[in-house]
């Protein structure tokens, strides 16, 4: 199956799709993204057999109940779990909340984090996935940087003590500065290297 890109539900009706499968056994699954027109295209192959499975589950499939409908956000970024809206009408973005939350309660029985949840200007910042996103410049969240900083001490101290051998350290440092090297750190992490000198040294064999 084929599906051209919308711009009025920002993104791929799938729903044909859905609906194909919701009575047979999907056994592989290839998509390839193109554009056509510099329009999007993305092209679905699935390798599938008829499900074998008691007729009373097969009505039960047919039974799931639809997607809700789409929110239209003007704007939308996702990750895993974590997503953010953004409009320019307050009003809509909370009525938007409002389904959302009411489609996680009632059909996945999921929560939404009422702390993790917010609703504020751009120009403040976006929080996503342990940063704090700004126009032209991204900062580490105070919290994720304080687990980094106390994750390395300790690994710091375990490699002084003898309970890990220098290249465990190296990862774990490399992993650090890997993780803060997506925002605007370059003077932190050169403060790091500085700071674990001394247990650096199979670190700075691989620069």
């Amino acid at each position: 199956m084929t599906f051209r890109y919308s711009a009025t539900l920002g993104g791929f009706d799938d729903t044909p799709l859905v609906d194909f499968a919701r009575d047979k056994e999907v056994i592989a699954f290839r998509e390839h993204f193109y554009t056509v027109n510099e329009v999007p295209h993305v092209t679905c192959v699935v390798t599938y057999q008829d499900a074998i499975a008691p007729p009373a589950a097969l009505q039960a499939a047919r039974e799931i109940p639809p997607r809700p409908a789409p929110l239209r956000a003007p704007g939308y970024v996702r990750y895993m779990d974590d997503f953010a809206l953004f409009g320019d009408d307050k009003s809509a973005l909370k009525r938007a909340y409002g389904a959302i939350e009411a489609f996680a309660q009632d059909e996945l029985k999921l929560a939404l984090k009422s702390r993790a949840t917010i609703l504020a200007p751009v120009r403040e910042g976006l929080p996503f996935l342990g940063w704090n996103l700004h126009r032209g410049t991204q900062r580490i969240r105070p919290h994720i940087l304080r687990r980094l900083r106390r994750r390395l001490r300790h690994r710091a101290w375990e490699r002084r003590s003898g309970r890990i051998a220098e290249l465990m350290f190296g990862a774990a440092l490399r992993s650090a500065l890997t993780h803060l090297a997506h925002g605007d750190t370059q003077v932190l992490r050169r403060g790091w290297l500085c700071a674990f000198k001394d247990e650096r040294r199979a670190f700075d064999d691989e620069l």
